[in-house]
C-alpha cells in the first residue's frame, strides 16, 4: 500500500511539472480571465505591457525592452507579435505579419494612432490589441490611468479619427467627441 501512495504522490509532481508550474514572467496565470488593464499608467519594472489575444479575449503580456519611455516604442513591440513561447501557449495576435506600420502621437491623456488601412480591412481585435496597448503604454503624458487615455484612431486621410477608451476588462468604448465651442466655422 505505501508504494502505490508514493506512486501516486511521483505522478501528481509530474502531472504538476507537465502543466506549467513555474512559468516566466510573461506566462499568463494559472487559468481564470484575461488579465486587465492596469489601473495606473505601465512605467512597470517588468517593462512595457503589450496586449495580445487568446482564445478568452485580450491578454497582458510584459516585455523588457529599456528604453520603454514612449507610445511608439509600445507600438513597435505589439507589431513583433507572441514570442514562440507564447505561440507555444496559445497567446496570438489578430495583426497580421504584412499589417503595416503604427505611428503614434502622444499628449496629455491622449494619443492619436495613425493606421496603415480602413477600419473595415482590420480585425476588431487588432483595434482592441492596438486600443489598450496605447492607453497602458508608460508614454502617455499628464500620469493618467490607462482606462482615462482617449486613443483617437485615424484612417488614411481621416482627420478625425475614431475616440476609444480601454476599460479595465479590456474592451473599448467609443468617446464622444466634444462639440466645436471655439466659435469657427466648420
Amino acid at each position: 500500500m505505501t508504494s502505490m501512495r508514493g506512486l501516486v504522490v511521483v505522478a501528481s509532481a509530474l502531472l504538476a511539472a507537465s502543466c506549467g508550474v513555474g512559468l516566466g514572467a510573461s506566462d499568463p496565470g494559472p487559468g481564470g480571465s484575461p488579465a486587465t488593464v492596469a489601473t495606473s499608467p505601465a512605467s512597470s519594472a517588468r517593462g512595457t505591457s503589450i496586449y495580445l489575444t487568446t482564445s478568452r479575449g485580450l491578454w497582458t503580456v510584459w516585455r523588457q525592452r529599456v528604453p520603454a519611455s514612449d507610445v511608439q516604442t509600445s507600438l513597435d513591440l505589439l507589431l513583433e507579435g507572441p514570442t514562440g513561447a507564447e505561440r507555444s501557449r496559445g497567446i496570438t495576435t489578430a495583426i497580421p505579419p504584412d499589417f503595416g506600420s503604427l505611428t503614434a502621437t502622444a499628449r496629455t491623456g491622449r494619443v492619436d494612432v495613425a493606421l496603415p488601412s480602413t477600419f473595415s480591412r482590420i480585425d476588431s481585435q487588432a483595434i482592441l490589441q492596438i486600443a489598450c496597448t496605447v492607453a497602458a503604454s508608460p508614454g502617455v503624458p499628464g500620469n493618467v490611468a490607462p482606462d482615462q487615455v482617449v486613443v483617437d484612431m485615424h484612417e488614411p486621410g481621416d482627420t478625425q479619427g475614431a475616440q476609444m477608451r480601454c476599460n479595465d476588462t479590456g474592451d473599448v468604448t467609443m468617446v464622444d467627441r466634444p462639440s466645436d465651442t471655439s466659435g469657427g466655422s466648420q
